[in-house]
């Protein structure tokens, strides 16, 4: 889910729009803009959906049963950053909750390198 969730995320940035919202004439109508648009449909499916996922994963997992919580409290973090930065300007809400997901892969990132210390085999 990860994986997805990254590589959905890298073409975010490689399919770009043509233009923003606020720009006055502003017509995405090129291929890597209707790329960007459809593409960015996955990244929200998948930046809602691996946090979930993975959620009730660790909750199996005995060793990752204290991470089970904070990522299960992700998406109800990523509604209300939305909804927080939604006043401040055009995309200050999909950038809000953008962080709020990275904050999570962070999360778990430092999460693997402490499950990997700590359960690395011994060298002799």
């Amino acid at each position: 889910m990860l994986i997805a969730e990254g590589t959905s995320t890298f073409f975010d940035g490689i399919f770009h729009l043509d233009c923003q919202g606020i720009d006055a004439a502003c017509d995405n109508v090129s291929w890597h803009s209707r790329a960007h648009k459809i593409e960015s449909d996955f990244t929200a499916a998948l930046s809602l959906l691996a946090p979930l996922i993975l959620a009730f994963a660790f909750r199996r997992n005995p060793g990752w049963r204290d991470s089970w919580i904070p990522s299960v409290f992700t998406v109800p973090a990523v509604f209300v950053a939305n909804a927080a930065f939604s006043t401040v300007g055009d995309g200050a809400a999909t950038r809000a909750g953008t962080v709020v997901i990275f904050a999570w892969i962070a999360f778990v990132s430092v999460r693997l390198l402490q499950k990997g210390e700590t359960e690395a085999p011994a060298l002799s």
